[in-house]
């Protein structure tokens, strides 16, 4: 079906627009009709049975609840100028070209409900089978990747400050939101809010694709002495952070943004931080047979419990990509700004990352920290990046071309307004512990990212400056990240 032959059927463009919707989800109710067009039940019926009488659509089930509409499967249309390949209704999927847009002009209303239809497009044919769209990896709103990410200094052998990150990731298929991300309900009025979305499966490079992803991670942080037991002024106080998130992931064309809700506890009982880092040590020791690492004396310093709530949004966009002959990309710029706002941080960063090597896929870095942020992880994204011009979202990657392996540098600069784990709590949950934190703060990161086919591994060296008064120079650390995609 495309879009000269929708031409010949001479449709309206309420019409157009449904036959369009009906070829991305596989069928079409008087419901969704209504809602993709803006228009009013009677107009929809009516629309509707004229399709039929022109042998476009057939009507599957009786009048009233239940009923739907599919793609004529024999015969040709009538009504029609001319023929398209003999003539019959069902088609080879439209070309990358074809999508679903909503007029500029149209009321706020009007494309409230357009994008509220987007919503209800099924993954699934009868019986709960995958809707198989032609170069689809995943179908909409299903689990697409699982992200594990660590970060811990004693991979340099050291063991103070933030000193160890963990972080576990499930993303799902583009343009569709998870059955649990509707009871969030924030993801679902944001994505009924976008200006023009993608169909399914289709991106142009002007309409706009978006993801949801729910994280699950933990941080710790301690002074630069574990043995005593005693407070240590001038020191960072113990804390941990623990959370559970949700991230809204929208991109079109060369720009990403994103929004993460983060809610979980700040302090040490609460978020289990002297229990993850005892039996951690332990471990280790029993392990190694040896002393090292010492056991944490001093969490009895630690800062009070404190409920966390953190928004994190991120802009980004891909500033230069150079690509051979061929069309395999081997440089990218991708600069980025953020802001975090909550109980457990306040904050502002700028930056920016480069990547060189060979076959850098189309998905941008992921660069969406927790709060307060580790170094993120480097390049493993939950969220796809999308190239300006018109194609169909990408099959998994030819025999050839199933490697990937560049290396990457990255800076930021980070202006911190408040921290628990540097200022200590706020007031209304009494006094901790604290330090004279310095504002500015810099990270500079150096990896490479091997991946092949469904996997994908990296590894980060992070410097950071001091981020408080009396911090014994810059702090080092390293952090390991793996993927598998579907």
């Amino acid at each position: 079906m495309t879009e000269p032959f929708l031409a010949t059927l001479v449709l309206s463009e309420r019409q157009h627009h449904a036959l369009l919707h009906l070829k991305a989800a596989g069928r079409l109710t008087n419901t969704d009709y209504q809602r993709v067009t803006g228009t009013t039940k009677k107009t929809a019926t009516r629309d509707l049975e004229n399709l039929i009488a022109r042998g476009v659509l057939d009507r599957v089930g009786k009048t009233g609840r239940g009923t739907y509409y599919v793609l004529a499967r024999k015969g040709t249309q009538r009504g029609q100028r001319g023929t398209e390949g003999g003539g019959s209704a069902l088609r080879k999927p439209p070309p990358p070209s074809v999508y679903i847009h909503v007029r500029k002009e149209l009321p706020m209303a009007c494309r409230s409900k357009i994008l509220g239809a987007l919503l209800l497009i099924s993954p699934f044919l009868t019986g709960g089978r995958l809707l198989a769209l032609e170069g689809m990896a995943v179908a909409p709103g299903e689990p697409a990747s699982w992200t594990f990410y660590v970060e811990n200094d004693s991979f340099l052998s050291t063991d103070r400050y933030y000193t160890n990150g963990i972080r576990l990731t499930q993303s799902y298929g583009a343009d569709g939101l998870p059955h649990w991300a509707h009871t969030t309900r924030w993801m679902e009025h944001l994505v009924k809010r976008l200006p023009r979305p993608c169909a399914p499966g289709w991106n142009d490079g002007s309409c706009s694709d978006y993801e949801a992803a729910w994280t699950f991670g933990q941080n710790l942080y301690t002074p630069d002495d574990i043995r005593t037991s005693r407070l240590i002024r001038g020191q960072r106080p113990y804390g941990a952070w623990l959370y559970y998130g949700n991230v809204l992931t929208v991109s079109k064309g060369n720009e990403q943004q994103s929004l993460e809700i983060d809610v979980g506890a700040v302090g040490g009982s609460w978020a289990f931080g002297e229990d993850v880092q005892r039996g951690w040590h332990s471990f280790l020791r029993s392990a190694g047979n040896s002393d090292l690492p010492p056991d944490p004396k001093g969490w009895g310093n630690q800062i009070k419990n404190q409920p966390g709530l953190q928004l994190i949004y991120q802009d980004r966009w891909r500033l230069k990509d150079f690509s051979t002959e061929s069309g395999v990309r081997y440089f990218d710029l991708v600069p980025a700004v953020s802001v975090g706002l909550g109980t457990v941080n306040v904050q502002g960063s700028v930056g920016a990352m480069a990547r060189l090597g060979y076959n850098l896929h189309n998905e941008f870095p992921e660069i969406i920290p927790p709060a307060p942020p580790p170094a993120a992880p480097p390049a493993l994204a939950q969220a796809s990046g999308r190239r300006p011009a018109p194609f169909l979202r990408p099959a998994p990657a030819p025999p050839g071309r199933r490697w990937e392996a560049y290396l990457f540098a990255r800076a930021d600069q980070r202006y911190v307004a408040y921290s628990a784990f540097l200022d200590g709590n706020l007031r209304i949950f009494g006094r901790s512990p604290s330090v004279e934190k310095d504002p500015l703060v810099t990270d500079l990161q150096a990896g490479a990212v091997l991946g092949y086919a469904h996997w994908r591994a990296s590894v980060t060296y992070v410097d950071r400056s001091p981020e408080f008064r009396g911090q014994r120079g810059h702090q080092n650390f390293l952090s390991f990240t793996l993927l598998h995609r579907r």
